[in-house]
């Protein structure tokens, strides 16, 4: 299962989002993770940072319930 991250330099919330989406990935092989500032994610328009897709759909804008996440990559 893919998931990308589009993120901020600078961005505390991102910083902490980015950390602990990696900690849940490393405890998941299934899972791969793909970041990407939002300068340059074309293919991922975010207006608001941290944003996280699933599968290319939209899951989570901000910081946001890592227990949702857990649940919804399992």
């Amino acid at each position: 299962m893919k998931l990308n991250l589009v993120i901020e330099k600078n961005c505390a919330v991102c910083t902490r989002v980015q950390n602990a989406v990696e900690k849940i990935v490393g405890q998941n092989s299934g899972l791969e993770l793909l970041i990407y500032d939002v300068e340059s994610a074309k293919d991922f328009p975010a207006q608001i940072v941290p944003t996280l897709y699933i599968e290319d759909e939209l899951f989570a804008i901000g910081e946001f319930d890592l227990g949702k996440l857990k649940s919804a990559v399992s």
